[in-house]
């Protein structure tokens, strides 16, 4: 069976609505929380 939409896509494209959705409510903007976690690493 093939998909245009694998589950790996479908699973992706979740987790990032999830992370963008957190994103809002925080109000954190993710350019910076991804400068944060490359200055700590």
């Amino acid at each position: 069976m093939t998909g245009t939409v694998t589950s790996l896509e479908r699973d992706s494209r979740w987790l990032f609505a999830q992370w963008d959705a957190a994103m809002k409510v925080t109000g954190v903007h993710p350019l910076s929380v991804i400068a944060d976690n490359q200055e700590r690493g």
